[in-house]
Formats: structure tokens, C-alpha cells, sequence
């Protein structure tokens, strides 16, 4: 019988992290994809009912046990990180990509800037892309694709600073307007008086 993953966790106080065959993490990827196929998760991330799904079904399959927390966590949260950063990369202006295996091409240079802007640990991200094309992406795209907010052009600096200079002239109008009217309740009310 198998300790529940909360017990494993307590008892073993030097973990070792779980190592990801590209074949387990595959694996992984499309048992949370069938999840959120089957719910609505706007989070884009399983609820802990279908945590634990994963987890039996990821048993099933590859006979190994692991948990959501903190090893499938972890894994889609680097995941999720490299996906993120291959695609502001992608949507650079000049930037080649190998069509057929997705891989950036790109000068030592450039990849050397890249490296450089990405302050903390994004830039151990952009080596990766560097190095070999994002992994999973097909899979990748299906669990963050439709809802990411760092990806969506939407909520970016930029197009929130554009919706920003449109509205401020009709903002401006209307409180004029407003300011206006009330100059002249004002004017009207002394008048009565």
C-alpha cells in the first residue's frame, strides 16, 4: 500500500527531484489536458479532485509514483516559463525559426543580448531555447495557449498604454461635460434664490 503524497513528503526530509523522461512528462502534459478538456477550468489548471486523477492515472501508466506537489507542479511551472519566453522571443521583429523543428536560429550575439536583458533566472530559460527548441510545444499551447495572460497582447505594457491614450480624450470630454452641467445647476440654483 501506497503512503499518501503528503505523508511521503513529511517522512522523507531529503527528496530527491523527480526526474522527467521526456516520455513521462508527455504523458504527463496529456493527462492534464484531457482533465481540462473535461472541466472548465478558467485557471488553466486542474482543481485537486482531478490533482489526484492525474496522479492515480499517471500510476496507471507509467508505473511511477509522484505528486502534484511538488513534482508535477514544478515541471509545469518550468514548463510554463520556457513556453512564455519562446514565444516573446518569436514574436521579436528579424527572428528566425526552423519551421520544421521549431528551433530559434539565431546569432551567438544576439542570444548573448537576450541572455543579458532577462534579469534573475529568465535568462537559464533563454539558454535552454538556445541550446534545443521548446519541448511540447503542441501540448504546451493546448493547456496555456487559450488563457494566458503574460502571452495575450491584450495585457501588455504596450496595448494597455494605447487603450489608455484613447480613453483619456473621452474621459476628459465626459468630466468636462459633467463639470460643465454642474457650473451651470450651480448658476441656476443662485439665480432661484
Amino acid at each position: 500500500m501506497y503512503l499518501s503524497c503528503q505523508l511521503q513528503e513529511i517522512k522523507m526530509e531529503h527528496v530527491v527531484d523527480y526526474l522527467w523522461k521526456d516520455r513521462n512528462c508527455q504523458v504527463m502534459l496529456e493527462l492534464v489536458i484531457a482533465e481540462l478538456r473535461a472541466g472548465d477550468y478558467r485557471s488553466r489548471m486542474p482543481d485537486a479532485a482531478a490533482k489526484k486523477r492525474i496522479e492515480n492515472k499517471y500510476f496507471e501508466l507509467v508505473e511511477e509514483k509522484i505528486c502534484w506537489d511538488p513534482e508535477i507542479t514544478n515541471k509545469i511551472g518550468y514548463l510554463h516559463k520556457l513556453w512564455s519566453i519562446n514565444g516573446q522571443l518569436i514574436k521579436r521583429t528579424g527572428v528566425a525559426v526552423d519551421q520544421s523543428t521549431g528551433q530559434i536560429n539565431m546569432m551567438q550575439t544576439w542570444w548573448a543580448d537576450r541572455i543579458a536583458v532577462r534579469i534573475w533566472n529568465k535568462g537559464k530559460f533563454v539558454s535552454v531555447l538556445q541550446k534545443k527548441p521548446l519541448p511540447f510545444k503542441d501540448l504546451l499551447d493546448q493547456i496555456f495557449g487559450e488563457h494566458d495572460v503574460e502571452q495575450d497582447e491584450r495585457y501588455s505594457p504596450h496595448m494597455l498604454g494605447q487603450h489608455i491614450q484613447q480613453i483619456q480624450p473621452l474621459c476628459l470630454a465626459m468630466m468636462t461635460r459633467y463639470f460643465t452641467k454642474c457650473k451651470k445647476i450651480k448658476v441656476l440654483n443662485k439665480l432661484q434664490m
